[in-house]
C-alpha cells in the first residue's frame, strides 16, 4: 500500500512540477511578447515622427522650388520678349550663360523619402495598418511624381529652341 501511495505522490509532485514549468515558460513567452509589441510601438511613435519630419522638411524644399521656379519661369519669358536682353545677359561668346538665366542652381536639394524606405525595410511596419501604409506610399508617389514632372518641364524649358536661337 505504501508502494501505491509513494507512486500517486511521486505522480501528483510530478504533474504539479511540469504544470509549473509549463505555464513559467508560457509566462516567459507571454512577458516577452509584451516587452517586443511595446518597443515596436515605441520605434513607430519615433518613424511617424521621422517622416512628419521628412515631409514637413520636402515641402519647404519644394516650396522653395516653387519660388525659384517662378523667377526662372519669370526670366524665361522676359528673354523671350526682349531678345536684346537676351543677347547681354545670357550669352558670353557662343557660350550660353545659365546663371544668368536661373542663378546658381535649377534644383538645388531634392526632396527626401529616406525616412519611408527606412520603414517599409524594417521589422516596425507590421505596426502600421493599412489605411496609414497607403497614405503614406500615396503621399510620397505623389512627392517623386510632381518632382519629376517638375525637372521636365524646367528641363523642356531650358532646351526648347526659342532659348537657344541667337
Amino acid at each position: 500500500m505504501k508502494a501505491k501511495t509513494n507512486f500517486k505522490e511521486l505522480l501528483l509532485k510530478f504533474l504539479v512540477e511540469s504544470t509549473l514549468i509549463v505555464f513559467s515558460v508560457l509566462f516567459a513567452l507571454y512577458i516577452n511578447e509584451k516587452i517586443d509589441e511595446r518597443k515596436k510601438r515605441k520605434l513607430k511613435v519615433h518613424a511617424i515622427s521621422t517622416i512628419r519630419n521628412e515631409i514637413s522638411e520636402n515641402l519647404k524644399i519644394i516650396e522653395g522650388w516653387q519660388q525659384k521656379h517662378q523667377l526662372v519661369l519669370e526670366n524665361v519669358n522676359k528673354y523671350l520678349e526682349d531678345e536684346s536682353l537676351a543677347q547681354q545677359e545670357l550669352f558670353v561668346g557662343d557660350k550660353i550663360v545659365l546663371e544668368n538665366f536661373r542663378g546658381n542652381t535649377l534644383a538645388g536639394k531634392l526632396p527626401s523619402s529616406t525616412a519611408w524606405s527606412v520603414v517599409q525595410q524594417s521589422n516596425v511596419m507590421d505596426q502600421f495598418s493599412f489605411e496609414e501604409i497607403y497614405l503614406l506610399s500615396s503621399l510620397y508617389n505623389i512627392q517623386h511624381s510632381g518632382v519629376e514632372a517638375s525637372l521636365k518641364v524646367i528641363i523642356g524649358i531650358i532646351s526648347s529652341r526659342e532659348i537657344h536661337r541667337r
